[in-house]
């Protein structure tokens, strides 16, 4: 039975499964506390796995 080739995704992934992580830095603020900076980045977790609650689970591959 021969296999179909899949089209690269909009990251450039091949015919794999994979999964892109993208992650944001940013520079300290002068006069904010580290807490309340993890409190906001704790209040935006909890507001996005509302959205899309599917973030949450796990991937599990049989």
């Amino acid at each position: 039975m021969a296999k179909t080739l899949r089209q690269p995704g909009i990251f450039g992934q091949l015919g794999w499964d994979t999964y892109t992580v993208v992650v944001l830095g940013f520079p300290d603020q002068p006069g904010v506390q580290q807490d309340e900076v993890m409190a906001a980045l704790d209040k935006a977790a909890i507001k996005l796995l509302e959205a899309y609650p599917f973030l949450a689970g796990q991937v599990v591959k049989r």
